[in-house]
């Protein structure tokens, strides 16, 4: 099991520098002299820095995202309302390896600014599922690095196409 000691953190609502102890990949103990006794694999002097908990990024499509970057889907106007629309055109036409890619990239975007938590909201209006099947194998693939929770997101209505209302019970 791996271990890491940061010694001389910042957190907030504490006077004074502590150290945090975490053992393959959890937290073990967080106070001065948290170390005491332990011989970590990994020593990292935070110098004073402020430690805090990851961001949750609570509203995102990452079905859709980027996808105006494919010139058929531009939003030339800007506005919503072609947004909508240019997905409703696009969205048949992609693959689940496609979608996950241009997630994948807005994730490590997110990641890489401290996001850790990212709740999507999924188009569930293609008969297909295809954003939804993509969003759950990226959920599976991540699930070490980031916390992705997927919420069920009728675009079109919810009886968009026959049968519309029976998607949630393929799931």
């Amino acid at each position: 099991m791996t271990s890491t000691l940061f010694t001389n953190a910042a957190l907030k609502g504490r006077d004074g520098l502590v150290d945090i102890l975490v053992e393959g990949g959890r937290f073990k103990a967080i106070g001065q002299g948290a170390g005491a006794g332990v011989t970590p694999e990994r020593i990292v002097d935070l110098g004073g820095k402020l430690v805090v908990p990851p961001y949750c990024d609570p509203h995102i499509h990452l079905d859709y995202v980027f996808t105006a970057l494919n010139p058929a889907a531009a939003n030339k106007t800007g506005s919503l309302f072609e947004g909508i629309q240019r997905w409703s055109e696009t969205k048949g036409h992609l693959s689940k390896e496609e979608i996950k890619a241009r997630a994948r990239q807005a994730m490590k975007q997110e990641i890489l600014t401290g996001v850790q938590h990212i709740r999507t909201h999924v188009d569930v209006t293609d008969p297909k599922l295809t954003a939804l099947q993509a969003m759950l194998e990226l959920r599976e693939e991540v699930k070490e690095t980031c916390d992705l929770q997927i919420i069920a997101f009728p675009q079109e209505g919810m009886y968009a196409y026959k049968g519309g209302m029976s998607w949630w019970k393929r799931l």
